[in-house]
């Protein structure tokens, strides 16, 4: 399933499970369980391991971020070499298809605008991705309108998890 958040202005209008490819509401969510990051806990190296855990799933990641210093520079001197903007990524075809089927890790989250979150989101629907948001929404503000990273979790009401450790599985849970 997809999850579609729907937003109207800066606000939350409803959270609903959706069928990808026809695009029907399965059902309608009360919560939808967020990972933002704060500054105490996720740097590159914990990103890295997250990332590499995805891909060796056999999932596809395209890392992005709303700045251009943040993708094209922090991002990319970390080892990122692909990384781009999210306003990049929503205009260019070939970034997306790169994306279908796997996951939109999107750092600095809080960054983003709800017009450029809606955008992202739909693309995603479109496109069968997840979307993950790292962000700390205490730490950095959207200078475009609305602030969708702190309305999912404080009106939505959307849990926020703290990754403070990866951990790599070990042995045979393949076989179970």
């Amino acid at each position: 399933h997809a999850i579609r958040v729907s937003l109207f202005g800066d606000e939350v209008e409803r959270i609903s499970s959706v069928d990808p490819l026809t695009g029907e509401i399965i059902e309608e969510l009360d919560s939808l369980a967020l990972f933002p990051a704060s500054h105490y806990t996720t740097d590159e190296d914990r990103l890295k391991q997250a990332i590499e855990g995805i891909e060796e799933n056999g999932h596809r990641v395209v890392v992005l971020a709303p700045s251009a210093q943040a993708s094209r520079g922090v991002l990319r001197d970390e080892g990122f070499g692909d990384a781009d903007t999210v306003a990049a990524f929503l205009i260019n075809e070939v970034l997306q298809e790169k994306a279908r089927g796997g996951i939109l890790w999107v750092d600095e989250a809080g960054l983003l605008g709800a017009r450029d979150m809606a955008r992202l989101f739909e693309a995603a629907e479109r496109l069968d991705a997840r979307v993950v948001l790292m962000g700390d929404r205490r730490q950095h503000a959207s200078p475009s309108r609305g602030a969708p990273l702190r309305l999912l979790e404080e009106q939505a009401g959307v849990p926020v998890a703290e990754v403070t450790d990866i951990q790599r599985q070990r042995g045979s849970y393949k076989a179970a």
